[in-house]
């Protein structure tokens, strides 16, 4: 096979160490005879889009695509491709950039010194992604090409040999990324400190630093560590390093140790080993287990590793394993917290493999501050968690531990009311399943009526307004095989104060129809008309959505109130008052709530009896009609809407005259509409309802003649 050629790229003319790296590559490549093309080039900043970018002339990339070219089968031969530069981390997409635009496909890319001091998977991610070679290239990355001489205590870069021993080694079979190490790593366990060439020193006991240092590498796929001479006890502390840091980690580097060496036995393909004595050696350093610390990042492929390493009829071994806590925090429950569904899923079925029913019961109530898994994942809202904790929980073989385990309670809340607090209804969705799910109806009603002191979830979710919520729980509700169960969860009360009620004077209308809805299914009328009422001291849903000036609430309630087969409980809960017996109509009249009031009224000209419809829209408290008390509290729109109203009814001449002139008698005063208008200045409107009335006194007095003369007398000595 013909030599591949090489191409060495140097970024920063001005660094000494790129130069001398750049200029041993190519005098070792010129002797061993390969065609070597090298370039030293400097970084810019690009004016349109403000991305750093290599700063080459298009006459150079031609020269570059040339000699790339001179061939007879450029596409046949083998291309491989240096980077070097010094501290470049923040510019990896500029280099797999330059590459795009050279229009050349190497097949090996060794990158040099490129990702110092970074977090170097993330930059070679970014390099990686940014490539639009196909199919993609082997990577090397060489991180920290900085010798160190004992004696002297200068630092230089690795001779340009050791880095294309590397280079050469590789073979071109997958896509994969190397890392390779050498005096650095054993730095940790020779040397008094670290030494970098940007100055920067580490002391030499920090265990944490070589952990770090290894798991920014794991995530990167396929990823294979090179390290010469390993330092001792690595094996643990890598192990502990990707659980903690949530990196991506590749079966083969969970195999064990194969010793596999290089020509010179220098180079060694580290691959960490997984059993107790590493799972403990990577314990040993840290406050918290490795099983904690994978579960917490949500490292499942880890944790799956883990347990499989212990043998499973070593159950003592895996139960202790899986019991590992982090101050009071268990893996299980810190998995639930974060929503790690996944982790949750592996270490659940760790569980259940368990022989012992007790000790499946106790780590799955795994609990923090009286909070448990179950508990944790509602109150965030991790329905896919709390999906795998319900159903582990419905595996267990003891009812009274599934009802205990499913109510998850933390002092006075239960995992259900926490959820529909939250307004999480997709979590509630699940639990509300698993509680139905259990044989006994008499538990699934004392479940689903979950309750923080004296508040129903129910309630709870109905005060707050979380539609979709309170959706889930009457949809649960009716489930029930008891209809008296229906109306007793449906009723929710705290203080004697329904659901309907909390919600219409929160003005949640959209929660209110679901709760409307629900009602009007109920199959006894007389529950039906009282729980529409839903009254709380005396004051009913309807007249608290009035005083407060809800219209879509109110909307909903007259709606499910017309919908009532009887007329005589239509009427009566349209007249709602409160204990001073002010009608709904007069309530929303007095404060101005304009929408509310025709609501109202629109609801009244609804009902089929048309004395019905006159006396509720005369509306008076204190012998004061709504219609007059708008006018004297200034809310002229409300009463043009008032009077427009009447109008338009089917009620009698007669009947619509009395209720514009809305004369009040209370003993302090007695006046009419109109003088009323005019005292306040609002003439023109005055005069508008004025002739109303006269037009009206016509036409009564078409029908009776003898009425006309009597009736025009009368008005002259009322005017």
């Amino acid at each position: 096979m013909d030599k591949p050629t090489i191409f060495v790229f140097g970024v920063d003319p001005t660094h000494e160490g790129v130069k001398k790296t750049v200029n041993g590559l190519v005098a070792d490549y010129k002797e061993r005879k390969m065609r070597v093309f090298s370039k030293i080039m400097a970084l810019s900043t690009d004016d349109e889009t403000q991305k750093k970018k290599i700063a080459i002339s298009s006459e150079e990339i031609q020269e570059i695509q040339k000699f790339a070219n001179t061939d007879d089968s450029p596409h046949q031969k083998e291309i491989g491709l240096y980077l070097v530069g010094n501290a470049m981390t923040p510019n990896a997409e500029a280099l797999a950039r330059f590459i795009n635009e050279l229009g050349i496909s190497p097949q090996k890319i060794c990158v040099v010194s490129c990702f110092f001091g970074a977090p170097y998977s993330s930059a070679i991610n970014n390099f990686l992604e940014t490539l639009s070679i196909e199919p993609k290239p082997v990577v090397a990355a060489y991180p920290d090409p900085v010798d160190f001489d004992e004696k002297s205590g200068k630092r230089s870069f690795f001779g340009s040999r050791t880095i294309k021993k590397l280079f050469n080694r590789r073979q071109l079979n997958s896509y994969k990324t190397y890392f390779y190490f050498d005096k650095d790593l054993n730095r940790w366990e020779e040397g008094d400190k670290w030494v970098y060439s940007d100055k920067k020193t580490q002391p030499r006991d920090n265990p944490q630093f070589i952990q770090r240092k290894l798991a920014r590498l794991l995530d990167v796929k396929t990823t294979e560590i090179i390290i010469k001479k390993p330092p001792p006890n690595l094996n643990g502390r890598v192990l502990y390093a990707g659980a903690e840091h949530t990196y991506m980690v590749s079966e083969e580097v969970f195999n064990k140790h194969n010793g596999a060496k290089s020509k010179k036995g220098k180079i060694d393909v580290f691959r960490t080993p997984i059993n107790q004595s590493t799972i403990d050696d990577g314990q040993s350093t840290h406050s918290e287990s490795i099983l904690w610390a994978a579960a917490h990042e949500g490292n499942h492929e880890t944790i799956k590793v883990l347990v499989d390493a212990i043998p499973l009829a070593d159950h003592a071994a895996r139960e202790r394993l899986l019991d590992a806590k982090n101050d009071n925090e268990s893996a299980l429950w810190t998995a639930a917290h974060q929503g790690h569904y996944e982790t949750v899923r592996v270490l659940v079925d760790a569980i259940l493999k368990l022989p012992d029913h007790a000790a499946q019961e106790r780590l799955l109530d795994a609990k923090n501050h009286n909070r448990s898994a179950l508990s944790t994942a509602a109150r965030e809202g991790h329905h896919e968690t709390a999906k795998v904790l319900v159903d582990a929980i419905l595996t267990l073989p003891d009812p009274a531990a599934q009802e205990r385990l499913l109510r998850a309670k933390n002092g006075d809340e239960s995992a259900l009311w926490t959820a529909a607090c939250e307004g999480h209804h997709e979590t509630a969705k699940v639990l509300v399943d698993g509680i139905l799910a259990l044989p006994d109806p008499a538990v699934q009603e004392r479940l689903l009526d979950a309750k923080y002191g004296n508040q129903s979830a129910l309630w709870t979710a109905a005060l707050k307004g979380h539609r979709e919520t309170v959706k889930v729980l009457v949809d649960a509700t009716f489930r029930l095989p008891d209809p008296a169960a229906w109306e007793r969860l449906l009723d929710g009360k705290i203080h004697n104060r329904s659901a309907l009620c909390a919600a219409a004077r929160e003005g949640r209308h959209e929660t209110a129809k679901v709760l409307v809805d629900a009602i009007l299914a109920l199959p006894n009328p007389a529950s039906r008309e009282r729980m529409l009422e839903a009254k709380y001291n005396n004051e009913s849903a309807l007249w608290a959505a009035a005083l407060e000036g809800h219209h879509e609430t109110a909307k909903v309630l007259v709606d499910g109130i017309l919908a009532l087969p009887d007329p005589a409980a239509q009427e009566r809960l349209l007249d709602a008052k409160n204990d001073s017996l002010q009608p709904a109509l007069w309530t929303a009249a007095y404060a101005g709530h304009s929408e509310t009031a025709k609501v109202l009224v629109d609801a009244i000209l609804a009902l089929p009896d048309p004395v019905a419809q006159e006396r509720l829209l005369d509306a008076k408290y204190n012998n004061q009609s709504a219609l007059s008390l708008a006018a004297q509290n200034g809310h002229y729109t409300l009463v043009s809407q008032y009077v427009d109203a009447i109008l338009k009814s089917s009620l009698s001449a007669k009947a619509k005259r009395t209720l514009i002139i809305a004369r009040t008698r209370n003993g302090i005063s007695n006046k009419s509409l109109v003088t009323i208008l005019n005292e306040n200045g609002q003439h023109a409107l005055a005069k508008q309802i004025e002739n109303t009335i006269k037009h009206l006194t016509n036409e009564m007095s078409k029908q009776t003649p003898k009425l006309k003369n009597r009736m025009l007398s009368c008005f002259s000595r009322k005017r």
